[in-house]
């Protein structure tokens, strides 16, 4: 892999897009690598969590205009290889625009440096966001606020994304890191399976009413009480120690 730095560790995947130079920005190239990457961790049972960041002064710029963005793709359409079964997170270093709010947008949390601008700028050059982003805008901050955002294709500081909603976490540039790798540790200790599930059915259930929502979460609840690391935290619980959860 070349546009993208791939380092797996205890537990946590870290990917750092790497095309610096060109602010990151997504060609099919870094696309192609990325959905290789993703497809790597979701099969990768020691692997529990997963961090997207980008070197230089950008997470990234959004899509490469000259270098042949695949829109066309169906693995670009709505970022779809982003959403495997385990959490990602998105440490959000400088400018998030575009295609790269898109796919931040398409991880579970979202952690911005103090200095990151972030916008869904398409109508500045006559088009929409095509990869997720008229979509899942609304679905994270509301519709009216995101219509606001589409329409006007303005960047917004990282307070602002906080404030409104659009990003989990502020945090000193210094410290972006630091504070992805802690959020992916605390989670990474937490029992897979449930993880998973519950990622499941938050997602799912975004898509029904109430009444089915409910439904899917009683049926996630009753697969995971079948499952051993289940009967490990009973069983911690009552002996008053840590749990230790192997993924069964």
């Amino acid at each position: 892999m070349e546009d993208i730095i791939f380092e797996k560790g205890e537990k946590i995947t870290t990917i750092a897009l790497n095309r610096p130079d060109a602010l990151n920005s997504l060609d099919g190239k870094m696309v192609e690598e990325l959905s290789a990457a993703m497809e790597d961790i979701e099969k990768d049972d020691e692997m529990r969590v997963a961090i997207i960041t980008g070197k230089g002064r950008a997470f990234s710029a959004g899509a490469d205009l000259k270098g042949g963005f695949p829109l066309g793709d169906p693995k670009v359409m709505g970022m779809k290889f982003v959403e495997i079964s385990k959490p990602v997170i998105a440490a959000i270093n400088g400018l998030a625009l575009g295609g790269g709010l898109e796919l931040a947008m398409a991880c579970d949390i979202m952690i911005a440096s103090e200095d990151a601008e972030l916008g869904l700028v398409e109508v500045n050059i006559g088009i929409l966001p095509a990869a997720g982003g008229t979509q899942r805008l609304p679905r994270i901050i509301g519709k009216h606020k995101a219509k606001e955002l589409l329409f006007l294709g303005d960047r917004i500081s990282a307070k602002e994304a906080k404030d409104m909603g659009l990003v989990n976490k502020v945090v000193p540039a210094d410290r972006l890191m630091d504070e992805a790798k802690d959020m992916a540790k605390r989670i990474a200790e937490k029992a897979p399976l449930a993880v998973k599930e519950i990622k499941s059915v938050v997602n799912k259930g975004m898509e029904m009413n109430l009444d089915e929502g409910i439904e899917c979460e009683l049926e996630g609840a009753m697969r995971l009480m079948g499952t051993e690391d289940f009967m490990e935290g009973i069983k911690a619980f009552s002996e008053k120690r840590k749990p230790v959860f192997k993924g069964r």
